[in-house]
């Protein structure tokens, strides 16, 4: 648990694939999320969303390959090419309330990134992924450093805490709404 919240936002680096750092770690994180397979090009969730990424059908090929062309396009398409993040919540949520969340989040926090996220609802906790592609649509590579993302952290966790309790909240948050952009360091 976040310190002074109960959702948790964390960093979501998979052991084999620590700082998605290739092009193929753009497909694995995306079809993730989505719960898609190679072979199987569905969104197999039923809570999801994209920003910022130019796609034609919906379908996570479309996502991966608008993820690599602005890379592509901005020249920036080494080293870190993803970030991936969970929030995920200690008792049982509605997933709508989650899916409300996700986008509230994506629309506040993540106003000049490519963002997709996907609510898991498969678990024993409800979660949502988010996965950012590295660079901003105004071309700037995105580098969270260790004090913006605990930052970014504290402030995603409370206001998903505020969504959930926001008639008889459990504990009194403050909370700057603020976009991230004046977070990163590029």
């Amino acid at each position: 648990m976040g310190l002074y919240t109960i959702s948790k936002f964390e960093n979501a680096n998979s052991s084999g694939n620590r700082y998605y750092t290739n092009e193929q770690s753009i497909g694995n994180i995306i079809r993730y999320i989505f719960r898609a397979d190679r072979w199987n090009d569905e969104i197999c969730i039923t809570y999801a969303g994209v920003r910022n990424i130019n796609i034609r059908e919906g379908r996570p090929r479309d996502i991966i390959r608008g993820i690599k062309k602005w890379q592509e396009y901005t020249g920036k398409a080494s080293g870190r090419r993803m970030y991936h993040y969970i929030l995920s919540f200690p008792e049982k949520i509605e997933p709508q309330l989650v899916d409300k969340i996700a986008r509230e989040i994506m629309d506040k926090f993540f106003t000049n990134m490519q963002v997709v996220y996907a609510v898991h609802e498969d678990t024993v906790n409800i979660h949502v992924h988010f996965a950012l592609g590295a660079v901003m649509m105004d071309g700037r590579k995105i580098n969270f450093r260790k004090k913006e993302y605990f930052e970014m952290k504290m402030r995603i966790e409370r206001y998903a805490d505020n969504m959930i309790y926001q008639d008889d909240p459990p504990l009194s948050f403050m909370y700057r709404q603020t976009s991230l952009e004046s977070l990163l360091i590029c």
